[in-house]
């Protein structure tokens, strides 16, 4: 993403209460919520090993290396709590999707290939989700409205808070540095965005 209002952001090229995760890793790593654990399985039988998830109800991001997860942080997502883009969202630019319909994290399996934006640094592209001058992506919290308190809601441990972005999955700057390390190093890596009901 690029600068301003995050989340679903021009591309560089234009330059409820508590919910608790009740289930936990098989070995030892993060507590996975049930239905972060039930798609971990699915991922497995798809073969997929080294992946990311994003457990949107809970906000947090989960990195899975050879199967298990190995890693988890706080992670903000679309303020819109759908699970898919708005039909139109592709054939509009960032400047002309207004309203809170457009602010949604899509739900399902992509990939992520790492790239750069001078606002945020490096950043992980979700590749199956490019718009007019768009994208979605993982990127370090943007902090340019500080009444939308990103670097507290990160923190805060509210589900309902995680729901601010434009659609980029936002983090903080240890989280994206653990990512980062932790991925393999391939053009792709699976992520599996779960939907939020």
């Amino acid at each position: 993403c690029a600068d301003s209002p995050d989340g679903m952001s021009p591309s560089m090229a234009a330059d409820s209460s508590v919910r608790t995760a009740g289930a936990h890793s098989p070995r030892g790593g993060p507590a996975l919520s049930p239905e972060a654990l039930h798609v971990s399985q699915i991922a497995f039988r798809n073969g997929d090993r080294d992946f990311l998830m994003l457990d949107k109800a809970h906000g947090k991001i989960i990195v899975f290396e050879h199967g298990s997860p190995t890693f988890s942080g706080a992670a903000l997502t679309g303020e819109n709590l759908a699970d898919f883009l708005a039909p139109d969202a592709f054939s509009k630019t960032f400047a002309e999707q207004k309203g809170l319909k457009y602010k949604v994290t899509p739900a399902g399996r992509y990939t992520v290939s790492t790239g750069y934006d001078n606002a945020y640094g490096e950043t992980l592209d979700v590749n199956e989700v490019q718009g007019v001058d768009w994208d979605i992506a993982i990127h370090k919290v943007w902090l340019g409205a500080p009444s939308e308190h990103r670097d507290a809601r990160l923190r805060s441990p509210r589900d309902q808070d995680k729901h601010i972005t434009y659609g980029c999955i936002d983090v903080d700057g240890s989280t994206m540095r653990q990512l980062l390390d932790r991925l393999p190093d391939e053009d792709e890596t699976p992520i599996y965005i779960l939907p939020e009901d």
